[in-house]
């Protein structure tokens, strides 16, 4: 290679850094600095990208898996639940909603909270009503459990 040959490679891989630098998110740039091969910094991206969608999904089935029976209390519970929202933000694949993490939260309780679940439908169903926070159904879920009499299997 030329001096010529070699110049006109140098200036495409630069070209090819300063555009994967504008094109890809800030916080990613940091994990490609210091790779100055554009084609090393590609594909260590796709790579990075696919442990974070498989380490997502894994985290969501996570999430369908939990449920009250399989933590010690509701605070546990709901620990492991915002616990499990955060690594999905960490992985940049947020929750889209609460409501995402409130139907799952309640898909994992047992039979004991069925009447409180009764009127959060009842709420929920009613147009009018305003839609529940993450933080207020938490705050409900931990009253409830304080009423439930220890005669109540809340981990059936």
């Amino acid at each position: 290679m030329d001096l010529h040959d070699y110049g006109h490679q140098h200036e495409r891989v630069c070209r090819a850094n300063m555009m994967l630098r504008d094109r890809i998110d800030l916080s990613m740039r940091t994990e490609t600095g210091d790779l100055q091969n554009p084609i090393l910094a590609l594909r260590h991206l796709e790579t990075q990208y696919k442990m974070g969608r498989t380490l997502a999904l894994h985290t969501r089935d996570k999430i369908d898996r939990t449920t009250l029976a399989t933590s010690k209390d509701m605070s546990e519970y709901l620990n492991k639940m915002r616990q499990f929202k955060n690594d999905l933000l960490q992985l940049r694949q947020p929750v889209t909603d609460d409501f995402y993490l409130i139907g799952k939260i309640v898909k994992g309780l047992p039979d004991a909270y069925a009447s409180w679940i009764r009127s959060r439908h009842d709420i929920v169903a009613d147009a009018s009503a305003p839609n529940p926070s993450l933080r207020s159904v938490e705050a409900q879920l931990v009253f409830v459990e304080t009423t439930l009499t220890p005669s109540q299997d809340v981990s059936s």
